[in-house]
């Protein structure tokens, strides 16, 4: 089993349609993520201390529902990713989405997603 808990909690990924994307991030420092077709903007959240992430409807994200998506974790290194990459396929745990990759954003470093089982959507930030 995989314990999330241990792990910071980065940002919280939430779905925006386009319309509405425009609207909120109107004052914001928007970026173009153009390795998952997305444009997203960060907030700093003091009370669950972490960023909230807003991102578009469209590229990669294309058929997902507005609202919560996913969450993220920060790790150490990416010998801890590949800890979890294979706990994950070893117990059928869920499925990695996407490769390890550079972020569009630069409040991220490099990223995967994972689908897991019982939690859904889980992004992990290689912090090093």
């Amino acid at each position: 089993m995989i314990d999330l808990k241990k792990y910071p909690v980065h940002h919280l990924g939430i779905a925006t349609a386009i319309q509405d994307f425009e609207r909120l991030s109107v004052g914001k420092s928007v970026n173009i993520d153009r390795i998952q077709g997305v444009s997203t903007f960060f907030i700093k959240n003091e009370l669950f201390d972490c960023y909230i992430e807003y991102f578009t409807i469209s590229g990669r994200a294309s058929n997902y529902q507005p609202g919560f998506n996913h969450v993220c974790y920060t790790l150490p290194n990416e010998t801890e990713l590949l800890t979890i990459a294979k706990i994950v396929k070893d117990c059928r745990f869920g499925i990695q989405l996407t490769k390890l990759e550079m972020s569009g954003s630069k409040e991220c470093n490099r990223v995967v997603f994972f689908f897991l089982t019982g939690i859904g959507i889980v992004e992990f930030n290689i912090n090093d």
